[in-house]
């Protein structure tokens, strides 16, 4: 369908970058005898002079000891202006900083800089003679990087990199008395990164720049930016910060910021970063948006009927006639299956519109259905009222028929101007509201188009009633034409007329997961790291919406602030996001149905599942059953908590407002936390004797989502034994147990958390339909995936769930062919004697293979997919003990093996579905000992999923053999 970040969003935003306030003052360090000297300026620049064209000529009160020159910027109100690419500002100082070995002087470099652009890797903010900088390592992060002539290139872990505020930032250059030298980054004042080599710094130029790289080869990673001053200096001793010639210290915002939004800085350290994310919380409207779970998209449109999914703009009206349209039936259906909210697609990309609006005759109202009467989300609401659920509306902020039509608005190029909303037209119904004050008006400066979205904005926010989400796409099917969303503005609308309605996706509440594949990750964190000021538009999130990990410490140490910002996970019940009859017998089964259902609300986010109408304006009847077996599954899986009532003590003293039976007393409003303690154990002894296969978890997270690694212990034959793991929780949180446990003890050991963790719900669960593990005779009889292809049949391969495979000739070239064996530590495993496209290998979801093996130690071939997994292996020896361990991999494009294990095979190339791509991918080996007195009988793999599915990790075992 669509979304912004993995479908190369071409929106042009528009960039709010209030200006922090910093204070003139530098950091307050006590400096010692030992401390560094003050040194020599030379270089200080505010930008209060004027470029010549040949130099800068400088102020009164500036410094410039050599001389200085701008390519490409412009000086406006004491501000360096640069628009990226080649431009920067250079300084070649006159005083002699360079030796026989190279850099031989002490050196500070300064700048306060903020970006006015996206930033691209290796985009420069400071170059320090050519072989050393500060400079974007990926377009979000920073890092500092260091060359020394016969000693390699150092580089720093990741670092802040400047946002849309100024950031004081800042290069130390150290060489030491060893003849070894080191480039700290510096970051508002603080140190955030040290890159060390051997020797000192190899100078391919004389100069420094700002802004841009001075090495003769890196002439073009010039950052679009606006630098407000600069400067350099020498010293000599102990640096200290005191010795910064720039103020250097930012301070958060004067103003109050809410509760979901916590400022953060440089100088934080990990446990004042962990301890500020776990005091982030949901505003109201949030987390009543996620204690729905379960919401409903519904598109419908001129696409429904021209057998599209993405329209042109330029259809005719006309084929918008559904003989039978029934939005009671879509709203009961949905109602019936557990749904909470109906959220239908008023405006897709097409720009027709499904009611009847004032500004556009591109809508129900020109097409024969209702004679042109008709009007799609009324009777959508008033559907929903007697349902009892909710209403959201999407509203594609892309538009094909305000480009190609005649007199389109999109891209037009139209100035901003003042602009009244509601514009009112001709012989408008609300002229008397609207002149009475009974309908409300606002002043916006918008362009024509901007204009036109609000106004259809206004008509959905005061004729409809209350609307519970507004979804702005980020999709743009004619990214070649520029169009400036002001979603400043739309926001601000929505947030005067309906302040209780979420804006989900490109607005400030909710975002998009990442993928459409219905799963979030295996951590999703509800509290992310962001830049610039926390305005109306959320300020801008730090990680890719498609990356592994949007909560890491290393993004968080970017951030200017922390915000609540949970996860929507989008997915269709059929291939297509509009009904194609093609399609009718692809609608998903119910076990993928549940399986997303466990990995969307089971994993701390909402789960938004399409279910497009036909063109009877029906859901279809194929569609309609297996929601119906979806909602009667989830009632049958969750409606019998088989911990209710169950007594509880911790290990840890909690305040007598939260003991520890909260997490059994049936109220979700009372939780349990421990006094301060960031790890603690509960255990809960059942009302009875319990079968079950998930262990369901609960934060309050009404004060944070805190808990980031947690295990599940069972009582059984008189131990303790781990039978589920994970690691955030949140809002929900479903454990598969490793396999059905039967037991009347429970215990939850939280490892580790954000804070003091909070759980106000510890639910046990006997799923039904979840998947029994088989038990196969031989690993031969348990493989069913095909993992290796030939480079000229690669469509027979899906590791991954999305088509892709490890290429046979590839793997032959590193020694690995059909039937062939491979030896390492050791241990010689046999490759399946299949051929490629056959089923080679099995994805553990928890099968038990029996075999006949002995030795010291157990080896395993494996990988991942979609990022790294581990789960408990039960090996049964013969004697019929048991002896459980933990089996990991990592994904199979990871650079290194997990911990423990090695890098088996390395392939150059991977096939996907039509042909090969660069990405090298690996497998990898692991060794776990054994009794070599007894003799192993079967192996029961993790859990980890029962199939390969897009966007789920997965673990993948190619052979099993003892030593």
């Amino acid at each position: 369908m669509r979304q912004q970040n993995a479908r190369g969003r071409a929106r042009r935003w528009i960039a709010i970058a209030l200006g922090a306030v910093l204070t003139s003052s530098v950091m307050t360090a006590t400096a010692s005898p030992s401390d560094a000297d003050q040194g020599t300026t030379l270089l200080l620049v505010r930008f209060n002079g004027q470029d010549s064209g040949t130099g800068y000529q400088t102020a009164d009160d500036e410094v410039v000891d050599g001389s200085m020159s701008i390519t490409g910027g412009t000086i406006r109100n004491g501000v360096l202006s640069l628009p990226g690419d080649t431009s920067r500002a250079v300084f070649r100082p006159a005083a002699d900083l360079i030796g026989a070995q190279g850099v031989t002087q002490d050196v500070v470099v300064e700048a306060r800089l903020r970006r006015t652009a996206t930033a691209d890797s290796l985009d420069t903010m400071l170059g320090f003679f050519g072989n050393g900088s500060y400079r974007f390592r990926d377009g979000r992060t920073g890092e500092a990087t260091l060359w020394s002539d016969g000693h390699d290139e150092a580089k720093t872990s990741a670092a802040p990199a400047v946002g849309w505020r100024f950031r004081h930032i800042a290069l130390v250059y150290d060489y030491r008395a060893d003849g070894s030298s080191t480039l700290t980054a510096y970051a508002d004042g603080c140190p955030v990164g040290t890159a060390e080599v051997g020797g000192a710094l190899t100078p391919a130029v004389d100069a420094i720049g700002f802004g841009g790289d001075v090495h003769p080869a890196a002439g073009r990673r010039g950052l679009a930016a606006d630098i407000d001053s600069i400067a350099v200096s020498t010293y000599t001793g102990r640096f200290s910060p005191d010795s910064f010639r720039l103020p250097n210290r930012y301070s958060a915002p004067a103003r109050d910021l809410p509760a979901h939004v916590v400022p953060v800085s440089p100088c934080d350290s990990a446990s004042q970063l962990q301890t500020k994310a776990g005091n982030v919380v949901p505003t109201k409207r949030q987390l009543d948006w996620q204690r729905q779970e379960l919401t409903a998209f519904v598109h419908f449109g001129v696409n429904t009927f021209t057998d599209s999914e993405w329209g042109t703009g330029m259809e005719d009206p006309a084929v918008f006639d559904p003989s039978d349209l029934d939005a009671d039936q879509w709203a009961r259906t949905l109602k019936n299956a557990g749904f909470k909210t109906l959220i239908l697609t008023v405006k897709h990309h097409d720009g027709f519109v499904l009611y009847p609006s004032r500004y556009t005759d591109h809508s129900v109202r020109s097409s024969p259905w209702r004679t042109g009467r008709g009007d799609v989300l009324r009777e959508v609401v008033e559907a929903a009222k007697r349902q009892g659920i909710g209403v959201g509306v999407y509203l594609s902020p892309a538009d094909l028929h305000e480009i190609h039509a005649p007199g389109g608005r999109y891209g037009n190029g139209s100035p901003t101007r003042p602009s009244t909303i509601p514009t009112l037209v001709d012989g408008d119904d609300r002229s008397e509201k609207v002149a009475s004050g009974a309908l409300p008006t606002f002043r916006y400066d918008v362009d024509d188009y901007n204009r036109y979205f609000l106004n259809q904005l206004y008509e959905l926010l005061t004729q409809y009633g209350p609307i519970n989400e507004f979804w702005f796409d980020g999709a743009n099917p004619e990214p070649g034409v520029d169009e400036t969303y002001d979603e400043q503005a739309w926001f601000d609308l929505i947030r005067k007329v309906q302040p209780d309605a979420t804006i989900a996706v490109g607005g400030p509440d909710v975002r998009w997961v990442g993928n459409e594949s219905g799963s979030a990750r295996e951590s999703e964190w509800s509290v992310l790291p962001f830049g610039g000021e926390p305005g109306p538009t959320g300020g801008e999130m730090l990680a890719d919406a498609t990356s592994k990990a949007v909560s890491s410490e290393d993004l968080m140490r970017q951030a200017d602030f922390l915000r609540w910002y949970p996860a929507e996970v989008d997915v269709s019940i059929r291939p297509g996001w509009f009904y194609h009859a093609s399609q009718d017998a692809s609608v998903k089964s119910l076990p993928r149905l549940l399986s997303i259902y466990q990995q969307s609300v089971g994993r701390n986010s909402v789960l938004l599942l399409n279910v497009p109408p036909d063109r009877r304006g029906l859901i279809n009847e194929t569609d309609a059953a297996r929601l119906a077996e979806f909602g009667n599954a989830i009632r049958d899986a969750y409606d019998d908590d088989l911990a209710a009532g169950a007594t509880v003590r911790s290990d840890v003293a909690s305040p007598a407002t939260h003991p520890a039976g909260a997490v059994a007393d049936g109220d979700p409003t009372s939780y349990w936390t421990p006094a301060s303690a960031r790890t603690a154990t509960l255990e809960l002894q059942l009302a009875r004797p319990s079968t079950f296969n998930t262990v369901s978890l609960q934060e309050a997270v009404e004060v944070g989502q805190r808990i980031s690694s947690v295990a599940v212990d069972a009582w059984t034959d008189g131990e303790w034994v781990e039978v589920a793991s994970g690691t955030t929780v949140g809002y929900k949180r479903l454990l598969p147990t490793y396999e059905q446990v039967s037991t009347d003890r429970l215990r939850v050991r939280i490892l580790d958390s954000r804070g003091a963790p909070t759980l106000t719900t510890v639910g046990l669960y006997d799923d039904p339909n979840r998947p029994q593990p088989q038990t196969f005779d031989s690993f031969a009889e348990a493989m069913t995936n095909v993992g290796i292809t030939n480079d000229n049949d690669t469509a027979r391969g899906d590791i991954d769930g999305s088509g892709s495979s490890f290429s046979a000739q590839a793997l032959a070239a590193v020694g690995i062919v059909p039937g062939g064996t491979t030896t390492h530590d050791g241990i010689t495993f046999t490759w399946a004697n299949v051929s490629p496209g056959a089923p080679d290998h099995v994805v553990a979801g928890g099968q038990t293979i029996k075999m006949t093996a002995s030795g010291s130690k157990l080896g395993f071939v494996t990988t991942g997919t979609y990022g790294a997994s581990h789960g408990t292996v039960m090996i049964r020896y013969a004697d019929g003990t048991v002896q459980r361990d933990d089996l990991a991999t990592a994904d199979w494009l990871a650079s290194a093996a997990p911990s423990g294990s090695d890098i088996l095979a390395t392939t150059a190339y991977r096939n996907r579905p039509n042909g090969q791509d660069t990405n090298a991918a690996k497998l990898f080996f692991t060794a776990i000992p054994i009794d070599p007195a007894k003799t192993v009988a079967s192996v029961t793999l993790p859990n980890i999923s029962a199939e390969a599915l897009e966007g789920t990790p997965a673990m993948h075992v190619f052979a099993i053999a003892a030593d």
